[in-house]
């Protein structure tokens, strides 16, 4: 049988997706100068980039850092609105967290002489403090609270295709980071009770207050993001069970949530790209106005809300298996926690359900028809399709990086 590294199917999710929205921005910012177009596949490259460079430490950060200022100057040239001061504070807040990440590393190579993430996992032991410091420069980067502020302006000022990368892809990478850096520099750290006990906090706190943020928002792209606060929510409490269901199941969390949130992020555009406005409360009954879009949004909702048969059901039901493990290991009040975090899921439910309502149905706002473009819908129903391909057939994935998880853990 063939065994993947996990990291090549996040690799692959990151081409595919990336490839899907380039698509869509051929026609979404025709006119648009070259510049942006360069500055765009660096940006592209240099995720790709950041995957390729878990084994060191010192090429993960040139990645992180290259992610920032590319992502930077497209927001700050090419955004709309307050772009320039929105660009500043995405700058600030993720340039903070790329000095943690600095200092971090500065301190094992001083200690070690290395940067090679698996001679480094020999040593470390004692150097737990340093494991948190880096955890905490990778939630700024994966808008864990309290570090998420910069997300909803960024997003909502972004351009559309900038959007459909950042948040879906982006953040949930930092996310995945956690697993592939700190547990792998400190194996230690997958058997400390008060280190996962934080992780666990963190991610219900994220789940839930990004689901209601998300319920609370006017401006499309907002409600956006702050359902990506939710989802890392999710893939957070998935990587804190620390055990092989959790694992995958915070994988499979960031594929669907890449499928599915770079769809919609590229329908916002389409929307706003024809009417003018991200209002949602001028966006009623678009289900009559813009039928294939609003069908592929209702599409996408139903993927994050975890329904079946799409890709997101079977990452929330490994995410669960794995708290439930985790909390059965550890005592009553991880289990208490467990518990609570699977009964708050149902925030995820709501918003996807608010918005459908909305957006979708109800009261008719907007009286003309325009003609949908095709070459904008093409990569939205191939984000779709990927979704439900995935999700009735889990096994063909799962199957693949089971193995190298395990290995991963340490089992």
């Amino acid at each position: 049988m063939i065994v993947l590294n996990p990291d090549m199917l996040i690799l692959g999710t990151i081409v595919v997706v990336s490839v899907l929205v380039w698509i869509y921005q051929v026609e979404y910012m025709k006119g648009v100068s070259k510049g942006y177009y360069f500055l765009f596949a660096g940006y592209v490259l240099s995720m790709i980039l950041l995957a390729f460079s878990f084994g060191n430490l010192l090429m993960f950060l040139i990645a992180f850092e290259l992610t920032l200022v590319f992502s930077w100057l497209l927001i700050n040239f090419w955004g709309s609105g307050e772009r320039q001061k929105v660009a500043l504070k995405y700058f600030i807040y993720t340039e903070i967290g790329a000095l943690m990440l600095f200092v971090a590393f500065s301190i094992l190579f001083a200690s070690y002489s290395t940067f090679d993430v698996e001679k480094l996992s020999l040593f470390t032991k004692d150097m737990q403090n340093v494991a948190v410091l880096i955890t905490l420069a990778l939630f700024i980067k994966s808008a864990i609270f309290p570090f998420h502020s910069w997300m909803p302006d960024a997003h909502a000022e972004a351009p559309t295709p900038v959007s459909a990368l950042l948040s879906p892809v982006m953040i949930g990478l930092s996310n995945y980071s956690i697993f592939r850096v700190v547990f792998r520099v400190f194996p230690t750290v997958v058997s400390n009770e008060r280190f996962l006990l934080f992780l666990t906090v963190c991610g219900m706190f994220n789940l839930v207050y990004g689901g209601v943020l998300a319920t609370r928002q006017i401006d499309l792209k907002r409600y956006l993001a702050y359902s990506s606060m939710s989802q890392m929510g999710y893939m957070l409490l998935g990587i804190a069970s620390a055990n092989y269901y959790g694992i995958i199941g915070s994988i499979i969390v960031y594929v669907n949530h890449a499928f599915a949130k770079a769809a919609l992020f590229m329908i916002a555009g389409a929307v706003h790209k024809k009417f003018g406005t991200r209002q949602i409360t001028e966006l009623k009954d678009l289900r009559n106005v813009m039928p294939s879009f609003s069908t592929a949004g209702i599409m996408s909702l139903l993927s994050l809300s975890a329904v079946p048969p799409f890709v997101g059901f079977w990452g929330e039901i490994f995410v669960f298996i794995g708290l439930i493990k985790r909390g059965l290991q550890s005592g009553l009040s991880f289990f208490i926690l467990s518990v609570m975090a699977i009964l708050f899921s149902i925030f995820t439910s709501v918003y996807a359900i608010i918005l459908m309502k909305n957006i979708f149905f109800g009261e008719k706002k907007v009286s003309e028809k325009p003609k949908e473009n095709k070459l904008m819908l093409f990569p939205i129903y191939g984000l779709i399709g990927l979704s439900l391909l995935v999700g009735l057939t889990p096994n063909f994935v799962i199957k693949f990086i089971s193995k190298t998880v395990e290995q991963l853990l340490g089992r």
